[in-house]
């Protein structure tokens, strides 16, 4: 399998992974801390790219790009079920982030034809969605969300000669294209609770890659 994702719940009890081999694999779930292991036959197996988990581990959040008809999916009980969330629409998803309490969840899509290219985001916990649309249309990759919502930090994966870090500080209303950090595909990102710790992983080239770490004040 090829691993693309890891996550855990805060007392690391509760850890979640994913991946794909030969374009579809199964979520692998843990609840003592990575001793024993479980498929996750029930969420399908599909091309996982990114998960997140709450801080308690009952809230599990997955997204997958397969193909056109793909979703994010959920789990809000540790895992015991899991289901699509079909609100934030079909398509290739890439990147997916969550608050420690689960309410908070953002999307990201990796082709223009998902979600027209939109990020989306959910206050309410994958019930209704809205597209970020000040943040403009790309191919979205790997996402990351404070505790309050208020720091989101989002990398294009267009290419490594047109990708940009964008970054909003107040939830999303209004975002500031990280030119100064260089272009490429950002294939990693993560945000501190409290969103003054930012951390970005960008490909440059195929001999060059860098990892960044930025205090937001």
């Amino acid at each position: 399998l090829y691993w693309r994702f890891c996550a855990l719940s805060k007392d690391g009890k509760v850890l979640l992974a994913g991946g794909d081999l030969g374009g579809s694999g199964y979520l692998w779930l843990s609840k003592d801390g990575g001793e024993t292991w479980a498929a996750q036959i029930s969420a399908g197996a599909r091309r996982w790219f990114q998960g997140a988990v709450s801080e308690d581990g009952q809230v599990l959040l997955a997204s997958e790009s397969g193909d056109s008809s793909g979703y994010v999916r959920v789990s809000r009980n540790g895992g015991a079920t899991w289901s699509a969330i079909t609100s934030a629409g079909a398509g290739y998803w890439y990147g997916c982030a969550m608050s420690p309490d689960g309410q908070l969840m953002l999307v990201g899509a990796y082709s223009a034809s998902t979600a027209n290219g939109y990020l989306q985001l959910s206050k309410d916990g994958g019930v209704t969605w809205t597209a970020l649309t000040n943040a403009g249309a790309d191919v979205w990759g790997r996402c990351a969300i404070s505790a309050d919502g208020r720091v989101i930090l989002v990398g294009s994966t267009k290419s490594s000669s047109d990708g940009y870090l964008n970054l909003s500080v107040d939830g999303g209303a209004t975002w500031a294209s990280q030119r100064s950090q260089g272009v490429g595909q950002w294939n990693g990102c993560a945000v501190s609770a409290d969103g003054r710790l930012l951390l970005a992983g960008v490909y440059l080239n195929s001999s060059r890659n860098l990892l960044l770490r930025a205090t937001e004040d």
